[in-house]
């Protein structure tokens, strides 16, 4: 009876044990993602997710590149708040078994830009790594059989597997924007001729010989229709009797022949008057020859068809220097790659990438990926212009 409540008690404690151990022989290791949003200075913001969690009240990730502690910050699926925090090396969260998911944000040193002004990064990773260069970035090289993507100006990288990934780009070029054009309208004009002609209306004072008429000012001219700044008036002129209103005579006949000589601030009236409508001529004249000048595609001429039936319509002018054309002559002899092209030249492998990317641009060269070299080749506009000595 004894031995038997002891072989029960025994089987009891196993099953017990078992019991205890099976959950714990099938929690599996998180799992780490990485996100690398690469900048032109080679500082990156690093997005890591976390999974399978759940069990786990403490964990910590070792981290190689410097983080910037101010940065850092950790949250669950639900946007909640994870206690994180740096030493220097590792990161550690506090799920304390809530969440089966963390997403770790911060920003970090990831790369150091060379004396050529390329930007070299070296990572270590534990777990698959999306990396995304900046918009308009040359990449030269990259470590490992990472799946590329090009969208837009924008190359995306991604490894599977976890290691180190180097890799090496040329921070995207600055758009310089054009300075404004130097013709600017005048914005204030100084009107005169509004109080010369409240200074030159009529008083409409009777005069013996004017007869009722539709136009006022073709009557017979009074005494007050001097344009003088002065309040007092003259009345010692007497109209003449030739002044009689006619239907062919014009007003400013009748009005020279009676007013007196005009004095000087009605000089400098009209004087003003003039400058100001010569000022405004000539803009209007300069600002419809500039129009004509910069806007009218004066940088396209028309070119005749080309020997191989294709009819070229125009051709621009005055967009490649002397090394474009260096390296557009290099490229009709062969495909070249980066490295091969700075060797025929002479030049750093910048320097050339940034021309290259120039005449891309413009349509006199194409690239293309051939296993990890970019190799460029002339298109059909550039040969065209080579044929005819451009």
């Amino acid at each position: 009876m004894m031995n038997t409540m002891r072989m029960t008690v025994l089987v009891l404690m196993l099953i017990t044990l078992l019991l205890i151990m099976l959950p714990a022989s099938g929690v599996q290791q998180p799992s780490l993602s990485y996100l690398y949003k690469l900048g032109d200075n080679g500082v990156a913001s690093v997005t890591i997710i976390v999974s399978r969690l759940t069990g786990i009240i403490e964990y910590s990730i070792h981290v190689y590149e410097e983080v910037i502690n101010e940065s850092l910050v950790a949250f669950d699926e639900q946007g909640n708040i994870v206690l994180a925090t740096y030493n220097g090396t590792h990161i550690t969260i506090y799920p304390m078994n809530t969440t089966d998911k963390v997403i770790i944000q911060y920003e970090a040193i990831a790369g150091h830009v060379t004396v050529e002004g390329l930007i070299q990064v070296n990572l270590t990773v534990h777990g698959t790594t999306t990396i995304i260069l900046p918009e308009g970035a040359g990449l030269i090289y990259f470590s490992g059989n990472p799946e590329v993507e090009i969208i837009g100006e924008t190359i995306k990288l991604r490894y599977s597997e976890p290691g180190i990934i180097q890799l090496e780009y040329i921070p995207p070029i600055p758009i310089t924007t054009p300075p404004p054009s130097p013709t600017t309208s005048p914005t204030t004009t100084p009107t005169p001729t509004q109080t010369l002609t409240t200074e030159t209306t009529p008083t409409s004072t009777p005069s013996p010989t004017t007869s009722p008429s539709p136009v006022p000012t073709t009557s017979s001219p009074s005494l007050t229709t001097t344009p003088s700044p002065s309040p007092i008036t003259t009345p010692t002129t007497s109209p003449s009797p030739t002044t009689t209103p006619s239907p062919t005579t014009p007003t400013a006949t009748s009005t020279t022949t009676v007013q007196p000589a005009p004095t000087f601030p009605t000089i400098v009236i009209v004087f003003i008057v003039i400058i100001i409508v010569l000022l405004i001529g000539g803009i209007i004249l300069y600002k419809t020859k500039f129009s004509k000048t910069y806007f009218s595609t004066p940088s396209f001429k028309p070119l005749p068809p080309s020997t191989s039936g294709k009819e070229v319509e125009f051709l621009e002018h005055g967009k490649l220097d002397e090394r474009d054309k260096l390296i557009l002559s290099k490229l009709s002899k062969k495909s070249m790659s980066i490295s091969e092209l700075a060797r025929e030249l002479g030049l750093s492998k910048s320097t050339v990438w940034r021309r290259v990317r120039k005449l891309e641009k413009q349509g006199y060269v194409k690239t293309r990926e051939e296993g990890k070299k970019t190799i460029i080749e002339l298109t059909e506009k550039a040969r065209m212009i080579l044929d005819r000595g451009v």
